[in-house]
């Protein structure tokens, strides 16, 4: 009886509010409904994606540093965090180590900050490709220069030859994995063509909204 009172004591109070009252207690309970499912989809997608983590390293504590990591690494960059870790599962499904991921998300996402960041993922592909192939071959050589990285410039100036020579040698099969990533990072350090892009691209309207949202989804999955 007396929890029949109160429902009924409540549903009463209900009925004697304004039209405005209720309708902003309607609109309150759905922002909160929405709020929740937000969370829980957030929650549900950092779950996946840790998990996707711990079984392509084998290890449930380095897929949990992994995660952490692109975490704070997606805080302060253009890159998103479901850009970043799209980004480092498609290099672990290639067989890239887990000390090497790190240095090679961030060498990918400094050029993709400078030629578009909607491109890096045909440019972790190419990189994925040619690590898979243990060689750079002519589709990936296509798909580097179709996406902005002039890959067979960078290979000849470290190499001192001609471009002509590099073409001869992809040709052959001749340029490695190891080659190739070598002249990429060349072109983010001091002197490169994207040294220092990733910083000032995250200073950009669109760089700081991105950073904005990513740290809401993140904030959302804890």
């Amino acid at each position: 009886d007396s929890v029949r009172n109160k429902t009924a004591g409540l549903t009463k109070s209900f009925g004697q509010l304004g039209l405005a009252s209720k309708v902003a207690l309607g609109a309150a309970a759905v922002g909160m409904y929405k709020l929740a499912s937000a969370a829980v989809t957030v929650s549900s997608k950092f779950e996946v994606v840790r998990k996707a983590f711990d079984v392509l390293l084998g290890d449930k504590g380095m897929g949990g540093r992994l995660m952490d990591w692109a975490k704070e690494f997606s805080r302060s960059t253009i890159i998103t965090f479901d850009q970043t870790v799209t980004s480092i599962r498609k290099l672990l499904a290639y067989g890239i180590s887990e000390q090497n991921i790190r240095p090679l998300t961030e060498m990918l996402t400094t050029i993709a900050a400078g030629v578009g960041t909607d491109r890096l993922p045909y440019l972790t592909l190419a990189l994925g490709q040619v690590k898979s192939r243990g060689r750079l071959m002519g589709t990936e050589l296509r798909q580097f220069r179709e996406h902005g990285v002039d890959i067979i410039s960078e290979l000849a100036k470290g190499m001192g030859v001609g471009t002509a020579k590099v073409e001869d040698m992809v040709t052959k099969g001749a340029v490695s994995f190891d080659m190739v990533v070598k002249a990429m990072q060349s072109m983010t350090r001091e002197g490169g063509r994207f040294e220092g892009m990733l910083e000032e691209m995250s200073k950009t309207t669109t760089g700081m909204w991105n950073i904005l949202k990513s740290s809401w989804s993140i904030a959302m999955s804890n």
